[in-house]
């Protein structure tokens, strides 16, 4: 099989039902996690929750979009979260760095899933009075096989599941 008929098998364009269920997953994926950090609060400020939601978001939102989205086959259209229109709107096509993108996707979704729950162990261990919100970590754990399971998903049906270094499709030899 060559390289070429493995991009034909994958989708043009994602549904809007899917794109909005994939942003919704991710959404509740970084509010739980939220929730999960803001047990460590500085005058009643939860400060690291604060920092968990702006990397996030900063680099979700921009930095992944840039050095990802914009040497993408889905670059101004739409991928399984949509963010392919985002990067045409931020940035130029091919804009970005592909090892940048490949680096910081990995530390991104790492930190993303990891951080909270590293943090929630933490409080836990050392928080005499134990008020973790062992449901909050529950829910979130929950958000992070969803979003696993989705992503793999969406993997196997994108175009680029051969090359992009973020792809969770079983790689196949051409």
């Amino acid at each position: 099989m060559n390289m070429e008929n493995l991009y034909l098998n994958g989708i043009e364009e994602a549904s809007n039902t899917q794109i909005l269920i994939e942003n919704v997953l991710i959404i509740g994926l970084i509010t739980s996690g939220a929730v999960l950090t803001s047990l460590f609060q500085v005058k009643n400020i939860p400060v690291i929750s604060v920092g968990y939601i702006l990397f996030t978001v900063i680099m979700l939102g921009v930095v992944l979009r840039k050095h990802l989205c914009t040497a993408c086959w889905y670059y101004g259209k739409k991928c399984h979260c949509g963010w392919g229109k985002l990067a045409e709107k931020l940035f130029k096509q091919n804009s970005g760095n592909k090892k940048i993108g490949a680096i910081g996707g990995n530390l991104t979704w790492g930190l993303i899933m990891i951080f909270p729950l590293l943090t929630f162990i933490t409080y836990a261990v050392f928080n005499q009075t134990v008020r973790a919100n062992w449901v909050g970590l529950g829910v979130f754990l929950g958000f992070v096989i969803i979003n696993g399971v989705l992503h793999k998903k969406s993997c196997t049906n994108c175009i680029m599941r051969v090359i992009c270094p973020g792809s969770a499709a079983k790689k196949v030899n051409c």
